[in-house]
């Protein structure tokens, strides 16, 4: 599964609508793609009973390629410790700092769609 690039923001928009205008969260791609267009990801009608939750989610949503590659890059790093502190012998330590599972690699496999997401 290939994910749309990032980095990804939130745009906030209005749009004429019958009786007013409708507000709208969409996020959108940052920089433009090779035909010069930038990809919508999502698209979220205002509810202005919950505008302040909608707009945090958004805003999470559209870190999610930043987020996706650092957790990548900080996974691949605390393996590559963790087998160099095995190797020194430290291995029932390592085992005790990783028994919760935080770094179990699952929201990876979650994020390419190798497990389910509910």
């Amino acid at each position: 599964m290939k994910h749309t690039p990032g980095p990804w923001r939130v745009n906030e928009t209005t749009i004429p609508a019958q009786g007013g205008v409708q507000h709208w969260f969409i996020i959108e791609q940052v920089e433009e793609n090779e035909d010069g267009n930038r990809e919508w990801i999502v698209e979220l009608q205002e509810d202005p009973l919950i505008r302040e939750k909608d707009h945090a989610n958004m805003q999470l949503m559209a870190a999610a390629p930043e987020l996706y590659e650092e957790y990548k890059g900080l996974l691949s790093r605390v393996n590559t410790m963790a087998q160099a502190l095995r190797n020194a012998g430290l291995g029932s330590w390592v085992n005790a700092w990783l028994s919760d599972g935080i770094l179990d690699g699952k929201a990876i496999e979650k994020a390419e769609g190798d497990i389910p997401s509910c």
